[in-house]
């Protein structure tokens, strides 16, 4: 491993006792002797040190390889902290979602030496969550990731173990396989439209959401709309449909004109209507709407109407204009009041193109300049799921997330 990537990693405080009576202080990752430093310990049990100094051992260890060496007392993270576990685990090298961890006798440990959690003789896996102060979150279907672990029990005998998710492919990545779980005709696609569709569902993959609410709510499929709308999303089902036509509409406009356009209204040539083209996250935003709290769907109704009212009164309708969007004169973009017209037609259409514009980098920046108390509510969603999220679904977020990040795909900078 990497030396330079340890300092990451403030190390553990406590206490080192050698055999019976001999106990040395740690602070913070600091082992201290007779008031010097000494060297070094992390939270995985990874230990630096000076000459022969602590069991006749130099350099670069992990604790367990010295029988009367022990470490007691707290992780970077202030979770309860004893090494070596008292438990007899296997050792060798895990892929995570394709991401390399090693594990020493059942410890999962990072490159930059956290300890992540327990790999056990039965291939379970418990993780430490710093943020719900819990030591052993045991992932279960819901939030296991796919996964391989090469290596040998404590007794030296070989241990493979392989774990695929039920109806993944194991050749693909937890954004890949979510995105091919949520859009149903996605083998289908060109390479043009699967782009067109990673562009809009990635975020929601990398965060856990995209699968929390396909579970809870339905997926995505071509169907036959009726009314020209691009896409439909069904109170009763939860599943969205989307019309193929307009989706290659959606998806020209998006390459050629960006994810944000302007739009001429044919009934009034000199106003303008302001669009997101991302017609799936759009749809997938009403999904995620059915997910929320009582407390944040409130919280987006009183976004809407206080925007809707200022709207109304500075840019009033237009004679011979009969629809409900936000249409402006050109000369007038800075100042529209919605950063998409069309979510001026209701408080649903509002969250759903907010959503959409969240989803990729460009419009997101954009929005968060526009309409900061907007984005800061859909920047909770992400980072704070579990209070956003009905309560029944808040452990199972909170745990998908956690397994998510040491997988390095649900980030601190996602966003």
């Amino acid at each position: 491993m990497n030396n330079s990537t340890l300092t990451k990693n403030p190390g553990p405080s406590g206490f080192i006792q050698i055999g019976e009576t001999e106990f040395i202080i740690v602070d913070y990752g600091q082992v201290i002797k007779d008031g010097l430093v000494i060297g070094k310990i992390y939270d995985d049990g990874f230990m630096q040190v000076k000459g022969n100094t602590i069991g006749n051992h130099r350099n670069n260890f992990f604790i367990d390889l010295i029988s009367n060496l022990s470490f007691r007392g707290q992780d970077s993270f202030g979770l309860s902290l004893e090494l070596p576990e008292k438990i007899k685990a296997p050792s060798g090298d895990l892929y995570y979602d394709g991401k390399l961890f090693k594990v020493v006798n059942g410890r999962i440990c990072s490159s930059e030496h956290n300890y992540l959690g327990i790999f056990d003789d039965l291939g379970d896996i418990y993780l430490r969550c710093p943020k719900s102060r819990r030591n052993s979150v045991k992932l279960d279907e819901n939030s296991l990731l796919n996964f391989k672990f090469t290596g040998q029990h404590h007794d030296g005998e070989k241990f493979n173990y392989d774990y695929t998710k039920t109806l993944n492919r194991p050749n693909r990545s937890y954004i890949e396989n979510e995105i091919i779980r949520y859009f149903e005709d996605y083998d289908s696609l060109t390479s043009i439209q699967k782009k067109y569709v990673n562009e809009n569902l990635t975020l929601w993959a990398a965060c856990g959401i995209l699968q929390t609410v396909r579970k809870s709510e339905g997926n995505c499929a071509f169907g036959d709309i009726r009314h020209g709308a691009s896409g439909v999303t069904g109170v009763r089902t939860g599943n969205v449909t989307l019309d193929k036509g307009e989706f290659e509409t959606e998806i020209k406009l998006f390459f050629h004109e960006g994810p944000l356009c302007n739009l001429m209204v044919l009934s009034n040539p000199n106003h303008i209507e302001t669009r997101v083209n991302m017609v799936v996250s759009h749809e997938f935003g009403h999904q995620l709407e059915f997910v929320l709290n009582q407390k944040a769907q409130n919280r987006i109704a009183e976004l809407y109407k206080t925007r809707f009212e200022k709207s109304q009164k500075l840019f009033p309708y237009p004679s011979g204009y009969d629809g409900r969007s936000e249409i402006i004169t050109r000369n007038q973009f800075q100042d529209r009041i919605f950063y998409s017209g069309y979510s001026k037609q209701s408080s649903e259409e509002f969250f759903a193109e907010s959503i959409a514009a969240f989803s990729v980098e460009k419009t997101r920046l954009d929005l968060k300049t526009f309409d900061f108390e907007l984005y800061s509510l859909i920047e909770q969603i992400v980072t704070d799921s579990s209070q956003m999220l009905r309560s029944v679904l808040s452990d199972s977020i909170n745990d998908l997330q956690l397994s998510l990040s040491i997988a390095d795909i649900y980030k601190e900078n996602l966003i």
